[in-house]
């Protein structure tokens, strides 16, 4: 629900403001940037939700590769990248997309993400 509803009410509000204005054949600038606005929205919706599932199957991973290490007795390591050269070549390219999202999909969409927003807005009003 929390990330529904910010793609709602700007929704609502791009349809309250298409509402007001006079209907002309051109697309405003007013629009421009709440469509920028509600696709941003969407887009960090479904990176959340991308994290949150990688950081989900991450621990899993990490908590699934620490019992088999400790049952061999080699319980020091904790990251699953020594157990990865193990799977099968499917199952390499699931973890290795697992662990990637997890370490740094969050970290650079951090700064990537206002970025093209600031970089958006300026061609906009431009």
């Amino acid at each position: 629900a929390i990330g529904i509803i910010p793609v709602l009410v700007t929704s609502n509000k791009l349809s309250t403001f298409a509402s007001i204005i006079p209907p002309i054949s051109y697309l405003t600038r007013m629009e421009m940037f709440m469509d920028v606005t509600l696709v941003m929205i969407t887009l960090h919706m479904i990176e959340f939700g991308m994290v949150h599932f990688a950081g989900r199957q991450y621990k899993k991973i990490v908590r699934d590769t620490t019992q088999v290490q400790a049952w061999e007795g080699d319980a020091d390591k904790v990251l699953p990248y020594a157990a990865i050269d193990e799977l099968p070549r499917h199952a390499k390219a699931y973890v290795a997309a697992i662990i990637f999202i997890h370490l740094s999909l969050d970290k650079h969409m951090r700064w990537v993400s206002p970025a093209a927003y600031v970089l958006a807005i300026a061609i906009i009003l431009a």
